[in-house]
């Protein structure tokens, strides 16, 4: 074999190499799935006001530890999605989400701008205890790097209600970010 065709070889086994740690350098990375709730109430509205706003009290962010559970931190955080938002009635226990003509909710934190994560523009009149709605996929990274946030929920209603209705908002974050070293 001759040396040139030798040095080839052997630099092309090299070049193979080098991309081969810079790919899995560069694949380090971890997604996973951070879940939040929040409790808000729909206080009773015996007239139907339209559209009615309700802003849930400051939601303590867990997600440092959330991030640390993960072998990452907030600063290596390279995207945050809503991927799902189900919201559920928690009292009264007989009450469904019939009253509802549809709903949007928003995200707010402090310095960033009000955007909106989530919503469900026709409620079914035979909507039950649940209620699943349509995420946007925004990139809620910066929100979620706050220490707290805030859920402000558009409502828009079928009929009257006659009592305060206490509801839950279950959500999953997916979460992308670099691992730590």
């Amino acid at each position: 074999m001759s040396a040139l065709r030798s040095f080839t070889i052997l630099a092309l086994v090299m070049v193979l190499a080098l991309a081969a740690c810079n790919s899995e350098l560069l694949n380090q990375a971890t997604t996973f799935r951070y879940p939040s709730e929040v409790s808000f109430t729909i206080p009773s509205t015996p007239s139907i006001v339209q559209p009615l706003f309700l802003v849930s009290n400051d939601v303590q962010a867990s997600s440092s530890q959330e991030f640390k559970n993960n072998n990452t931190s907030v600063n290596m955080v390279k995207n945050v999605a809503l991927e799902k938002l189900s919201l559920s009635i928690v009292n009264p226990q007989q009450q469904t989400f019939r009253f509802l003509k549809s709903i949007k909710i928003f995200i707010v934190a402090e310095g960033l701008p009000e955007i909106e994560i989530a919503s469900n523009e026709n409620v079914p009149a035979d909507a039950g205890q649940t209620l699943e709605l349509t995420t946007t996929k925004a990139n809620l990274d910066s929100y979620i790097k706050k220490d707290r946030y805030r859920l402000r929920n558009q409502v828009v209603l079928r009929e009257p209600t006659t009592q305060n209705i206490d509801a839950r908002a279950n959500m999953v974050f997916k979460v992308t970010a670099d691992v730590l070293k």
